[in-house]
C-alpha cells in the first residue's frame, strides 16, 4: 500500500498521528499503520472481530461491509506484526475494542 501513497502524504500523516497520540497504548498508530499496509478504510480497520483475523493464512475476513458481502484482505508482514502487537481485551471480541464493552473503537 505504501507504494501507492506519495511519500510526503505518509510523512504528514505520521506527523499528525504522533502529535495526536495521547493514550498510553498506540491505538491510533496501529490503526493508521494497518490501514496503510492493507488499504482498508477506517470502518474496515476498526470493526473486525478477532475471529475474523487469520494470521497464519495471512488475511482478514471482512464480514460487515457496506454492500453486505464478505471479502478478504491480504496481510503483508508489517500488517501481521501490527496485529500481533495489539493486546487482547478479554471482554471485547474486537481487534480494536472501544470504551463501551461489546463495541469497537470509534475515534
Amino acid at each position: 500500500m505504501f507504494a501507492q501513497c506519495p511519500v510526503a502524504e505518509i510523512s504528514h500523516l505520521n506527523q499528525a498521528v504522533e502529535a495526536a497520540q495521547k493514550a498510553p497504548l498506540p491505538i491510533l498508530r496501529w490503526v493508521v499503520d494497518l490501514a496503510l499496509n492493507t488499504g482498508m478504510r477506517k470502518g474496515e480497520v476498526l470493526h473486525p472481530k478477532r475471529e475474523s483475523v487469520h494470521l497464519r493464512e495471512g488475511f482478514i475476513e471482512l464480514i460487515e461491509q457496506k454492500n453486505g458481502e464478505r471479502s478478504t484482505i491480504p496481510l503483508n508482514a508489517a500488517a501481521v506484526s501490527i496485529l500481533k502487537s495489539i493486546p487482547v481485551r478479554i471482554n471485547s471480541p474486537y481487534v480494536f475494542p472501544g470504551k463501551i464493552q461489546e463495541k469497537p473503537f470509534t475515534d
